[in-house]
Order: structure tokens, then sequence, then C-alpha cells
């Protein structure tokens, strides 16, 4: 089977509004560079396309129809991904390890200014007999996880506003990061808590983005790139979305992760980096423990040491993760992957980190789902 390389990506956005161009337009833009970047022809040279589509999200009924001009897939076979876009990549990745395609492109996009409630969205996916009936905000699904877990790893809101401090610091470099801020540790200790024991800065906000990757087969991939970054494993898995059923647990994320590193023959401790789902601090700490990054014995301490920092030696989120750069909806398992991409190719300027050959990629849909996919990239050094 045919190994998979990613040899273009292009993003258009990663802003709180995107008023200058309709979500058909910003896809477009994102398509257009990331061609560019492999000197392909969408209606020639590409053999599948892939939308990562909710269509809650965008308002339309059967959403993908709307994706198929602006990426030049016209008369070509278009698949819809209901889901987060990492699983979407897997998706195309499927298509050319098999044999069936040599060129797949993958789309993903978040026009989250339009939604007046994204809350009320996120209530459909909700339990409609034992969650939805109670008529509470989402994320105070993250207040009773966040207690929880900070309960039982002995975890505090100053440990949670080092998280804060390290990703919104680490995305002023990023220019895809609209929400970085230089942190005032004190200001956050003392902010208001909005869904007890989390304040507005532990919650990422949500941003307009697109994004699009081209995948490409090894015969492809050499033809067309100097600098492809090659996929060297990808899993994903869901537990159930009932709370109570699972608990506050990331069990699916665990056996993502696992099955990646078996297939690969890796551990965390041949990965430079890590670009992991932080749309909660907390969260980040659990993704991390979850990719026995660390473990809930050393989690606390390796934190305070700043192991996870740029300057540590298990960096996770240099580009600022969503606490900097916001989430785009289910674009951010492509958000990471762009992230990624440039790191490989040693194209990330000012966030440029030095040895960056290899990265693990870790997405979450978010609440109130388990669903997660785990993606391990290298430049092939």
């Amino acid at each position: 089977m045919s190994e998979v390389a990613i040899i273009g990506a292009g993003y258009y956005g990663f802003k709180p509004i995107t008023d200058e161009v309709s979500f058909r337009e910003g896809t477009f833009l994102a398509a257009m560079r990331a061609y560019e970047q492999c000197n392909i022809d969408p209606r020639k040279d590409v053999d599948s396309f892939i939308a990562c589509e909710e269509d809650f999200n965008v308002g339309i009924a059967i959403s993908n129809e709307f994706a198929v001009d602006q990426l030049g897939g016209v008369l070509k076979p278009v698949s819809t991904v209901t889901s987060e876009s990492l699983i979407g990549l897997a998706s195309g990745y499927m298509l050319i390890k098999s044999g069936l395609c040599d060129i797949v492109v993958v789309e993903a996009h978040s026009k989250a200014s339009n939604l007046v409630s994204p809350e009320k969205i996120l209530e459909f996916a909700m339990d409609p007999v034992y969650e939805r009936f109670l008529n509470f905000h989402p994320n105070y699904l993250a207040s009773l996880e966040a207690r929880n877990y900070m309960e039982k790893r002995g975890i505090s809101n100053d440990d949670l506003a080092l998280i804060i401090k390290k990703n919104k610091e680490n995305g002023l470099l990023n220019p895809r990061a609209s929400y970085s801020i230089t942190v005032d540790l004190e200001a956050v200790k003392k902010s208001e808590k909005i869904f007890d024991p989390l304040s507005e800065y532990d919650i990422a906000q949500y941003t307009d983005a697109f994004v699009v990757v081209v995948l490409a087969s090894k015969e492809k991939a050499e033809k067309l790139s100097n600098k492809p970054v090659w996929i060297e494993g990808l899993y994903w898995c869901s537990e159930s979305s009932l709370t109570p059923l699972r608990g506050f647990s990331t069990n699916a994320l665990e056996l993502a992760a696992q099955k990646v590193y078996d297939r690969t023959n890796l551990n965390p401790k041949y990965i430079d980096f890590f670009e992991i789902d932080d749309r909660f601090s907390y969260r980040e700490l659990m993704h991390i423990e979850a990719l026995k990054v660390s473990n809930k014995d050393t989690i606390k301490k390796d934190l305070r040491e700043g192991r996870f920092s740029k300057e540590g030696d298990r960096i996770v989120n240099a580009s600022g993760g969503y606490l900097a750069t916001g989430v785009p909806l289910d674009a951010g398992g492509l958000a990471r992957v762009y992230e990624a991409f440039l790191q490989l190719r040693n194209e990330a300027g000012q966030m440029q980190l030095k040895n960056a050959n290899r990265c693990l990629i870790a997405s979450w849909r978010g609440i109130p789902t388990s669903t997660y996919a785990v993606c391990a990239l290298s430049n092939g050094a």
C-alpha cells in the first residue's frame, strides 16, 4: 500500500469575524493557496474531494453540495464527513492507501461568526432523555469535568493559569492567533468564574477559518513536492456521547493514541512536538495524559517545571493552540495539521522550533462528544 503525504495546505481567516467573505469564498481562497503550493489543477489532477461539513453549523441542509464549486470538484467524487476534520483527513488517507486514488483534497471550514447561539446547537448533541431537558449550558459539563479532574490530580487554578499563559503567549508569534495576549497571571487568578472553576480565560473562543489540505500517494508526492510531510499513522475512536455512561474519561483518545503508537513503533519520547486540543485549559492536561506524554503522578510537576513549554523537552501547542487561535468548529483538526505542516517544512517563521521532524496531533470534537482522532506526521528526516 502506498505511503501518503501532505503536499499542500492553505488557509484563510483565523479571525473572530470574516465579513469580507462568504463561507464559499473563504474556502476558495484556502483551496487556491493549497493548490499553488504543489502546482496542481483540481479539475485535472485531483481524484476525489472530501468536505467536513455539519449542516447545523452551516445553516444549510446537505451543505456539502456547496463545497464542490469552490474546490474545483465539479463532476468529481465528493464525500462528506460530518465529524471532526482529522477524521476527514483519515478518509482521504484511506482512499490513497487503498489504491483507489492518487491525489485527494480535504476541506473544512468555520463561519462561527454566523452563529447567533452556538450553545443551542451543542444542545442538540446532548441526550434528549437524560440531559437536554435539563436546559443548561453545555459548558457546565466542562465545569463538572474540570472540578473532577482537578481534585483527582491536585491541580489548582494557578496551574491552569500556567497553561493559559503558555498558549496565549506562544500565539504572539503566530499570525493566525487572534486571541493571543501577554498574560498577567494575577489577573487570570482573580478573574470571575463563569463555569466554576473555569473563567473566561480558560475557555477558547470561536474563530472563522477555512483550511484545505492536499494528500498524495508517494509516487505523486515525490513528483509534485520537494518537501512532502508524511502521514506515519492515523486512528480515530468514539465512545458514548452520554456523560452518565462514559463518565469523565478520555478512554477513546487513549485507545486511538495507542493504536497509532503500535502501528508506527513510536512512543512519546520520539515525538518532537505535540499539537492537541486545548479548548478548555484543563483539557490540555487530560489529553497530555491520554497521549502518555506525562502521567497522573507527574503531570502537575511536569507542568510547573515548564516541560510542556517551547523551552521544555515535551513541547505542547507551540502554535498557541485553540486558546490563542480560537476554535474553528470542526475544522480544528485540519488547523492543527496546518500548524504542524509549517513546522515540519521549516516554514513556521518566528515560531519555528529547532529539530522539528515529527509531530503528534490529537483532536476532539468537543462537548458533549467523546470523538477523538490522533495523527503522527513526519518530514522524513
